[in-house]
């Protein structure tokens, strides 16, 4: 579901609470070959999709944004597995979502 660089992202974002482009750009960037735009972007991405949350704060370049998780670990994994099961009984019915049961017992 998300990129090896998102998932660091938020795994790091989970651990510190907060993180802006700068500070994930140094950990991950040289990891993951992207550049500082890239990382911009990919934070950008996580906001539009409600994933993470932001506030603007004054820099010496201008404005930029410190980005926030918007759920913790446990309750994005809930979130994660509801939809999951949601998906499975639309599409595949309640057998499937029945054996979803059994495998993971």
């Amino acid at each position: 579901m998300f990129s090896e660089l998102e998932t660091d992202i938020l795994k790091y974002l989970w651990i510190k609470g907060y993180g802006n482009t700068n500070i994930l750009y140094k950990l991950f960037g040289k990891k993951h070959g992207v550049t500082h735009s890239t990382i911009s972007v990919t934070l950008g991405r996580l906001h539009e999709t409600g994933i993470l949350t932001r506030k603007p704060e004054r820099g010496l370049g201008g404005i930029r944004f410190v980005y926030y998780p918007k759920f913790t670990k446990e309750e994005f994994g809930n979130r994660l597995a509801d939809r999951f099961v949601e998906f499975l009984r639309k599409n595949f019915g309640e057998a499937s979502v029945a054996n979803l049961k059994k495998k993971i017992r």
